[in-house]
């Protein structure tokens, strides 16, 4: 008797660590069930798209037509900005050279759009105009075409960056040609030119600093005011002669920023910023030119 008992309760025991291991197994289950169900909608969530705009698709054939319709580009995804590197490099009709194709002559330092280089040729846009140049006209480093001018430094005529300024302004003063160090009205006109800007210059000669207002008083492109404007010629006229400069901001309080080269001294490049009540003491004039 004492026999069955002891069994009995064994089983007992058994059957309830039976049951125990059953019930922790399906709830076990059932935190791994709601687990996955807690995150299943976060990465569907990731996965919808960012617009409920509806897409609509279009037949093969309609594409194919909207695509033909639109008229093509003449210039290649590969273009890039070039410079010229020549005084008056030729932009021919053809890459050949020998016959009458010279279409355009493309002025030193000017930015050219080149499209594909072969054989060394450059397929390229001027202006509007297409074309073919040397590829040894051209080079494709603003640096070495423009002047880099540092604050203080004095610019003489066989300095690179004298040289260099000269070239984009085709020597328009002929100071070149004297040998003289870098001046206030070629500077003011390299400054121009890099804005588009181009002054329709009469015939009537010399052009000195302080001299500007007069000349250009009758010429349309050019306005003449007193009050200080940005991206215009500052002009005034000293004790022994004038001197030009080129405002390149000017401030609510009437404060102006200028550059300027031939001051303090010779050939010096510089930059300064002036109150209002000091450049009026010069007694100014400001000169807008219009883009050409």
């Amino acid at each position: 008797m004492d026999l069955f008992l002891a069994v009995t309760d064994d089983l007992f025991r058994f059957s309830q660590q039976v049951f125990r291991d059953v019930i922790s197994l399906v709830w076990g289950a059932r935190n791994v069930t709601q687990h996955n169900y807690v995150l299943r909608p976060e990465r569907i969530a990731y996965a919808l798209p960012v617009t409920t705009t509806p897409v609509v698709e279009v037949p093969h054939a309609r594409l194919e037509r909207v695509i033909a319709a639109r008229p093509p580009s003449r210039l290649s995804p590969k273009s890039t900005v070039m410079y010229c590197a020549t005084s008056g490099a030729p932009l021919r009709a053809d890459p050949t050279i020998g016959n009458d194709n010279v279409i355009a002559r493309i002025p030193f330092g000017a930015m050219v759009v080149a499209v594909s280089t072969e054989n060394d040729w450059v397929h390229l846009f001027y202006k509007g105009v297409e074309g073919y140049v040397v590829l040894g006209d051209l080079t494709d480093r603003a640096a070495y075409v423009y002047p880099t001018l540092t604050i203080g430094e004095s610019y003489e005529a066989h300095d690179p960056h004298t040289e260099r300024l000269r070239a984009v302004i085709e020597d328009e003063f002929s100071y070149g040609d004297g040998d003289m160090p870098l001046q206030a009205e070629e500077y003011v006109m390299y400054k121009l030119l890099r804005q588009s800007m181009v002054i329709p210059w009469p015939t009537i000669r010399p052009r000195t600093p302080g001299t500007w207002r007069t000349l250009l008083a009758d010429v349309p492109q050019v306005t003449i005011a007193r009050d200080a404007r940005a991206r215009a010629v500052i002009e005034w006229q000293g004790d022994v002669r004038g001197h030009v400069a080129y405002v390149e901001a000017v401030f609510p309080d009437g404060t102006i920023q200028i550059s300027e080269a031939n001051y303090p001294d010779r050939g010096i490049y510089n930059e300064r910023t002036m109150v209002e009540s000091e450049w009026r003491a010069y007694n100014p004039v400001f000169l807008s030119v219009r883009s050409a």
